[in-house]
């Protein structure tokens, strides 16, 4: 023992040697640096020896000094591992130790403590990673808090340290460890104490308190919560997917607070941009069962906004909309700008739509979503397979089915509103204004919705009769006389009379259209006894037909006034046929001539020998786009300012020759006459001439898409400019492909959207094949994105292959960033699925 303090005092005798020889200038500690040559004070290895170490061992253990510190603050101290010396002055100077000293080494201390700790292992990982279980009891590290307490109130260390942020002394609200607030993986730094209330059923033990003397301690020190944007992008949103529903709820609400910075894509600083993507792409939308539990989780734009919904009392079960938590002003506003859809979107429709087909309150649900439906028709750019699924959906309100049973038609639709029952549009029916003319053949729709629907969204479907038919309406005339037979009320006589009148007017309209009408309501009239007299009887237009021929021929086209001179007073006879049948004489004389009954045979015509009949097919396509004989006239946008462009064909010939065309003529596109007498087809704002004429001569050719492409130039040519690029309308919102022969390529691209548009799956597989062939490095990005829009599927899986070959080349241009989300997902599922 003797001699181990013999060695002690050589040690401090070194060191006053050292100290008078670097106060002459010489480098003592340099040779010193590796000599064990400092005592540990206190300290003693297994054997009892004193425990010396070298210069850079105790800079590296960061020692204390002895005489900075009392006995019982020592004491403390060394129970946590600090190491105590007796150094001379340029010692403590090279050592770098002063009373802040302390924090250093107590955080060297504890780092060897949890030096091994790793991530936290639950079942939820994904929901503690990142952070590390840095933390130690809290009633082991009590007395070193007050230790800590005690010398900043007495001002011996400063209270800004940042190196006691290290130190685990920050009781959590949990209440049973302390943590570190440095590193950043230890802790939770919440921004205010509503988010420490929701975050404390997970993080607990990683939130720091701020109550009581561990708020204090954190307020003596100066620290302060964290800004919001921050605690959002870093913490918040890696986690919003296993977060739950209020956290969720929580977060669109701080990033409402946030303002319109937050949208600035170009200009946004990095935590608004990092917080607005996780608003798009999380899936923060919780949906919990009756018992709190999560039953999915989506993304904003997976739902439809209920801003415009709520109002159809349709919300409650239905996972179309969010659920009722986030209907709030601050919350919809923030999801509206992460993508959340609306009813102008059509899948979002029929959602809503089938919704209100099984809602309790089907009639008044109905009413209100087809209100709002007729309120932004004009902006709606939905495609025809949208209307025919909202047909099929009982879903739209008619009058009580008894009308059809009755004598007479409503006359006030207010007597008949409160039985309302909702029908599907894929069967004929009839609007109030022509129930007079059909009310016992087709359901009368409910005037309160549709007659304030626009003419244009009651062409979207087909079952609107807008007006009736005229078989229905022939029909209607029919039954209604038979049932008036049955009861001569002569109170109702006026009213039937009417009703003739009304339908007689109709009838005459439409045969002088059509040869093939009038001769429909000879056969169908001329025997049929509607004619209702003055004293109730009826007649047929036979039994009247000399009648017929009483009073002026003009005399029901214009008042007597109107009439030249010479014609006046020419009628000997007077009028004896009730007095609503005037102006329908000539109708009624067209019904009733002198063959309708007649059994003479139809007089034969001899007929030659016939021209060769190789010329009759080459005429027939020799005359697209001419309008001598045409009776269809399609209209393209003007191009430039200019006037509108007309291409022409004939109604037969696109009938026999597309499916498309034959339903849209026998549905009623027939009746959309031109000023010219042509049907009129209206071709949509990105339509272009050179691709029209090559579909139609497709259809003319016999389906062969090589010789119509030279028709198609040939007349294109011939008729109108060739335009040198496609219009805006026509580009959309991604760049058309780029290729080495730019008429043909965008001719084909425009020829696949239009084979999409009518749905010619043989003509649109052939240009996905030619196309298929002009794919380049340069234009495989713009060709994808144009195949995915023009359901191209074929197109568009070559797209993907040969995206997938390149995707090391892709994925750092700008284009593959401006890619659609769906067409990189294509890619990027199947490249991790490859082995």
């Amino acid at each position: 023992a003797g001699q181990l303090l013999k060695l002690v005092q050589r040690c401090k005798l070194l060191w006053q040697l050292a100290e008078r020889s670097q106060e002459r200038g010489a480098e003592t500690l340099k040779l010193l640096t590796d000599l064990p040559c400092i005592p540990i004070v206190g300290a003693r290895d297994a054997l009892g020896t004193p425990v010396l170490i070298s210069v850079r061992a105790a800079e590296r253990r960061k020692v204390l000094a002895l005489n900075d510190f009392t006995q019982q603050e020592r004491t403390i101290l060394e129970g946590y591992g600090c190491l105590f010396i007796e150094p001379v002055k340029h010692l403590r100077r090279a050592l770098n130790i002063d009373k802040a000293s302390m924090a250093v080494s107590l955080a060297h201390a504890f780092e060897s403590r949890y030096r091994d700790a790793g991530p936290v292992e639950k079942e939820s990982g994904r929901l503690y990673m990142g952070l590390k279980q840095c933390r130690m009891p809290l009633q082991e590290v009590l007395p070193l808090r007050g230790l800590i307490r005690s010398l900043l109130q007495r001002r011996r260390i400063p209270n800004d340290a940042r190196a006691f942020d290290a130190l685990p002394i920050f009781e959590t609200l949990g209440g049973e460890v302390a943590i570190p607030l440095s590193p950043a993986s230890a802790r939770v730094m919440s921004p205010s104490e509503d988010w420490d209330e929701l975050l404390k059923q997970h993080f607990a033990d990683y939130l720091p308190s701020w109550h009581g003397e561990a708020g204090e301690l954190l307020e003596e020190m100066g620290r302060e919560r964290g800004p919001l944007v921050g605690f959002l992008a870093d913490f918040c949103g890696p986690r919003l997917g296993q977060l739950s529903q209020a956290i969720c709820i929580r977060f669109l609400e701080a990033a409402a607070s946030l303002g319109n910075a937050l949208w600035n894509n170009q200009a946004a600083p990095k935590d608004h941009a990092k917080v607005a993507k996780y608003c798009h792409e999380a899936p923060m939308v919780v949906f919990l069962s009756g018992s709190g539990i999560v039953q999915r989780r989506c993304r904003c734009s997976d739902l439809a906004d209920p801003g415009e919904s709520a109002q159809f009392g349709i919300l409650g079960g239905d996972e179309t909309f969010p659920p009722e938590a986030y209907c709030t002003p601050v919350v919809l506003s923030v999801m509206r700008k992460a993508g959340l859809r609306n009813l102008t979107d059509p899948a979002v429709f029929l959602q809503v739509a089938c919704a209100a087909e099984s809602s309790s309150d089907a009639a008044r649900v109905s009413r209100m979503l087809l209100q709002h439906l007729a309120s932004c028709s004009e902006a709606l750019k939905w495609p025809s397979r949208t209307w025919n699924a909202l047909a099929r959906l009982r879903i739209f309100p008619s009058l009580m089915p008894e009308l059809m049973g009755q004598a007479s038609p409503p006359s006030d639709p207010a007597a008949f509103c409160s039985d309302v029952r909702c029908v599907s549009l894929d069967a004929p029916c009839a609007l109030w204004r022509h129930a007079d003319l059909a009310w016992t053949q087709l359901p009368i729709l409910d005037p309160r919705t549709f007659d304030k629907w626009p003419p244009a969204l009651l062409r979207c479907f087909g079952g609107i009769k807008n007006p009736p038919q005229m078989p229905t309406v022939q029909e209607n005339l029919v039954i209604a006389s038979l049932r008036w037979s049955e009861d001569s009320d002569q109170e109702v006589l006026e009213q039937r009379q009417q009703l003739v009148a009304r339908h007689l007017e109709f009838l005459g309209t439409a045969t002088r259209r059509s040869h093939v009408n009038l001769v429909m309501a000879q056969t169908n009239l001329a025997m049929t006894p509607f004619i209702v007299m003055d004293d109730g009887s009826f007649r047929k237009p036979c039994d009247i037909f000399s009648a017929l021929h009483d009073g002026s021929s003009d005399e029901e086209e214009a008042p007597p006034q109107s009439k030249p001179e010479k014609l006046r007073g020419r009628c000997k006879t007077p009028w004896t046929l009730p007095r609503y049948l005037r102006p329908f004489r000539r109708f009624l004389l067209a019904v009733a001539g002198p063959m309708v009954d007649s059994k003479q045979s139809i007089p034969s015509v001899q007929v030659g020998t016939a021209p060769d009949a190789k010329d009759m097919p080459s005429y027939f396509r020799a005359a697209l786009n001419k309008p001598e004989l045409a009776d269809v006239e399609f209209v393209l946008p003007p191009s430039d300012g200019g006037p509108p462009r007309f291409i022409y064909a004939h109604r037969l010939m696109l009938a026999a020759a597309c499916s498309h065309f034959h339903s849209a003529f026998m549905s009623g596109l027939s009746q959309a006459l031109g000023s010219t007498g042509r049907c009129r087809i209206d071709m949509p704002e990105w339509a272009e001439s050179r691709p029209l004429l090559w579909l139609l001569a497709y259809l003319y050719h016999d389906y062969d898409p090589e010789k119509a492409w030279v028709v198609a130039r040939q007349l294109d040519s011939s008729s109108m400019p060739v335009a040198t690029a496609p219009s805006k309308a026509v580009r959309g919102k991604a760049r058309l492909p780029k290729f080495l022969n730019d008429d043909t390529g965008d001719d084909l691209c425009m020829l696949l959207r239009l084979a999409e548009y009518y749905s010619l799956d043989h003509l649109m597989q052939w240009t996905e094949r030619r196309l298929q062939g002009m794919l380049t490095a340069d234009n495989v990005l713009s060709m994808s994105t144009h195949a995915f829009f023009c359901n191209a599927n074929q197109l568009l899986r070559v797209c993907i292959y040969h995206m997938q070959v390149m995707y090391a080349t892709l994925v750092l241009t700008d284009a593959w960033e401006e890619l659609d989300d769906g067409i990189k997902e294509l890619v990027l599922r199947q490249l991790q699925a490859a082995p």
